[in-house]
């Protein structure tokens, strides 16, 4: 038994583990399970650690209908069988994706991490194992290669990022499929798989085979030298991370670039920007200039020197053109995406409140007279002259947003709650006086902002 394929892909699983330390101090552990082959078999050799608590989760994207349906059901039934605590849940991703302007793949990995956190939190598990494995690392580095990297995006999928571990890394798809095979393991086959519209799949379909064939090995290969560029980027971010744009200009400049764009990267990041190569690369040339005064725009703000200070600012966005939505109880969404969830008083209203919660990372939630609503109430932007009752006090809404120094990102595509011309709730404020209620006459109201939660 020793050369069977589950044996094979049990050592290195442990092995991998063990390197990394990746089950070191947990005791409760959440495996995201698809139903397929890798999550199944994932789930399979982690229950053989006893000392350790495990739970399986699944997330419907509600994209392939009936056979979503079947995958969800398997799920549940495999680990009914094996006593194993299941979650699921669902998600209309075609429509959250339309409605953001993002790509299906993308939507679908942002909600069910968050899916995964948000159970994670609520049921104080330690750790949330995914199935990743070395074919999919190859997919990935290939993909940051043809759109354009650096170091970072060559070193792969990491073992671990923050309480996300990946076991499976060492082992190929093949091996997988073959462990599963051997111990008789029921799994379900995704039939997008093979859609060659989604780019992993066009990669794994047309590309990948063809570079195979100039080097079979070329999963393991990648996983090898993956490994080896995570060690070169892990002490270089050790040496940027005693920089930041806190340091005088003159200090950064002063810096090797293979340390600057670290320190930029990290600073950008954390403001929530998304920079490109080039932003970086622009941006290292103007800290390095003579001029004494530069101004550079990136995607989510700016970059301003001045003299020998370097700071990243946020730029306004501009007004959304003019529009008023009638308000209904559920989810309603506004112009750029963003949710204002209107619901009384129940135990479902509460679950979805959570939910959004969850998957959002910016949620204002408040509580309204729910006469207010029985008289309809609307959605519209911030408009010239708006003022706001609070407090038996009459306020311009140009000075409340100005004095509470709410970023200027946000002030013009803030939705108000209004109820012929007078505002009732400014998400960030308390209800308008005329909107105030007790508990026995209230309604749920929820902004979510579209900007997910990071799930890394």
């Amino acid at each position: 038994m020793s050369n069977s394929a589950m044996e094979c892909v049990r050592q290195k699983l442990r092995a991998f583990i063990d390197e990394h330390h990746l089950l070191d101090g947990v005791r409760s552990l959440l495996v995201a399970f698809s139903g397929g082959a890798d999550s199944t078999l994932l789930l399979t050799l982690l229950s053989e650690y006893q000392t350790i608590s495990i739970a399986a989760a699944h997330l419907n994207h509600g994209i392939r209908g009936a056979e979503g349906d079947r995958d969800e059901a398997f799920c549940r039934t495999f680990c009914s069988e094996r006593n194993i605590p299941f979650y699921a849940s669902r998600a209309d991703i075609p429509s959250l994706a339309a409605a953001h302007g993002c790509g299906i793949e993308e939507t679908a990995r942002e909600v069910r991490y968050a899916y995964f956190e948000s159970l994670q939190k609520e049921y104080g598990l330690d750790t949330i194992a995914t199935a990743h494995h070395a074919d999919d690392n190859l997919e990935t580095v290939v993909m940051h290669l043809v759109r354009g990297t650096g170091l970072d995006g060559l070193c792969g999928i990491p073992p671990r990022r923050g309480s996300v571990i990946r076991p499976l890394l060492l082992c190929r798809k093949e091996e997988i499929e073959a462990a599963c095979r051997e111990a008789s393991l029921p799994y379900v086959v995704d039939s997008t798989n093979t859609d060659t519209a989604y780019t992993r799949n066009y990669l794994r379909a047309e590309i990948l085979p063809r570079l195979q064939t100039l080097n079979p090995s070329l999963a393991e290969t990648v996983t090898s030298t993956s490994r080896s560029l995570r060690r070169d980027a892990a002490y270089l971010r050790k040496d940027a991370s005693v920089f930041s744009l806190t340091d005088r200009r003159s200090t950064l400049a002063a810096l090797d670039r293979a340390i600057l764009c670290r320190v930029l990267l990290s600073a950008m990041r954390e403001k929530g920007f998304t920079p490109q190569a080039r932003h970086i690369e622009k941006a290292m040339d103007i800290i390095a200039s003579e001029k004494p005064h530069a101004v550079l725009t990136l995607p989510g703000g700016l970059l301003v020197c001045d003299r020998d200070n370097v700071t990243l600012s946020a730029k306004p966005c501009p007004p959304l053109p003019p529009y008023q939505i009638p308000l209904v109880r559920g989810e309603n969404r506004l112009p750029n995406g963003d949710l204002l969830y209107l619901g009384i008083e129940s135990d479902d209203t509460t679950k979805d409140i959570n939910r959004l919660k969850n998957i959002y990372k910016l949620a204002i939630h408040a509580t309204i007279d729910s006469a207010t609503i029985e008289q309809g109430v609307c959605a519209r932007p911030r408009l010239p002259g708006d003022t706001y009752r609070l407090r038996g006090m009459t306020r311009s809404v140009k000075k409340l947003l100005q004095e509470t120094k709410a970023p200027l990102t946000e002030r013009n595509t803030l939705p108000f709650l209004v109820r012929d011309r007078e505002i009732l709730w400014i998400p960030g404020f308390p209800p308008a006086d005329a909107a105030r209620t007790d508990s026995r006459h209230s309604i749920h109201v929820l902004f979510c902002r579209t900007t997910r939660k990071e799930t890394d």
